[in-house]
């Protein structure tokens, strides 16, 4: 699991030395996050409650612009966000242990660091209109799970640390606000885990989520 963070710090310091750096993010925002869930033994649960459930959860991350040419760059950093998501399970007892009982409110809380690796392109000059498609390598610094009977981190030992997204958004800011190289806009996205990250053999849950985000940037280097 520790293979996609090797990759993807090879790859950032390759090309902090292979290309140059034109431009500096900071961005802040929410995210909304869901699970879809399928049990192998309870068949009947296969809830994707990411459509039914909102559940705000706060996003932020600082990275750099890498130049590959006048049309395509290269954008990394590092981000800090929480996610998770609230769905129904059905309660296991010693009169239904096979999980038959009513169903329970349950929120799955995770607080993970992030490292992406995206391809920009850039549409216009002043003003960016940038779509983006990448991956995003995530690592779960604590897990969490509340109910109404139970509140614990020890389900920290049914998921995995590390997960890998698929990334897909779009990046839209003014490069040069107010006459400066100060730029302001915004980002959007939508990534798709593409990794189980539950380590039950039992189970399978992956994440969804998308992220709205106000972006500022610094323009380090004047175009070619």
């Amino acid at each position: 699991m520790k293979a996609p963070l090797f990759v993807f710090i090879l790859f950032f310091g390759s090309a902090v030395f292979a290309q140059r750096i034109t431009n500096i993010f900071v961005d802040l925002g929410m995210n909304h996050s869901g699970i879809i869930y399928t049990n192998n033994i309870f068949t009947d649960i296969d809830r994707k409650d990411f459509k039914t459930n909102f559940n705000p959860n706060f996003s932020g991350s600082a990275g750099i612009e890498l130049q590959l040419n006048k049309k395509f760059n290269l954008i990394t950093g590092l981000g800090y966000r929480t996610t998770g998501t609230l769905f129904k399970l059905p309660e296991t007892t010693v009169l239904q242990p096979d999980g038959t009982g009513r169903l329970i409110d349950t929120y799955y809380h995770f607080n993970q660091v992030t490292l992406p690796l995206l391809l920009g392109y850039n549409f216009f000059e002043k003003f960016k209109l940038k779509p983006i498609l990448g991956l995003v390598n995530n690592y779960n610094v604590s897990i969490n799970a509340k109910t109404e009977n139970y509140k614990g981190s020890d389900i920290e030992k049914y998921y995995n640390k590390y997960s890998l997204n698929g990334l897909v958004g779009l990046m839209f800011y003014n490069e040069q606000l107010f006459n400066s190289k100060l730029g302001l806009g915004m980002k959007i996205s939508y990534e798709k885990n593409l990794m189980d990250i539950d380590n039950n053999d039992n189970s399978t849950t992956n994440q969804n989520i998308v992220s709205a985000s106000v972006l500022f940037s610094y323009k380090l280097l004047n175009k070619d």
